[in-house]
């Protein structure tokens, strides 16, 4: 898959809950996720949780992005919230072709796992 259907279906995946992914301006990692995990409690979190892992390495690493993306978990508008991350990830995967095949892996992964079909129109 090429880096726009990929940030595609991740920003389709990671925008509803990027509030949730992001605490106090931070990136949630280890615990502090198992426990929105328990809060939330659906199949759809560990598909969630799966392509955060992999995601969250990479926007660490830069300051530019990591701010950026605070604000992105900010908008309100879950369609603005999702076109703006699609553009930050898109942007993330060509600058950093390797993460494709992660994150293509990742959403395979939710697809077969959760039983969830990503449709991108």
């Amino acid at each position: 898959m090429d880096a726009h259907t990929l940030s595609l279906e991740a920003a389709a995946i990671l925008a509803p809950y990027l509030p949730l992914l992001i605490s106090k301006g931070k990136l949630v990692t280890g615990k502090a996720l198992e426990e929105i995990g328990k809060q939330i409690g659906s199949t759809a979190w560990t598909g969630v949780k799966y392509l955060w892992e992999k995601l969250h390495p990479r926007i660490e690493t830069s300051s530019t992005v990591k701010e950026e993306l605070v604000a992105i978990a900010d908008e309100q508008n879950l369609s603005k919230r999702t076109d703006a991350l699609q553009s930050l990830l898109n942007q993330l995967m060509v600058s950093q072709p390797n993460i494709q095949v992660q994150i293509a892996t990742a959403i395979q992964n939710i697809s077969h796992s959760t039983n969830i079909t990503i449709t991108i129109s």
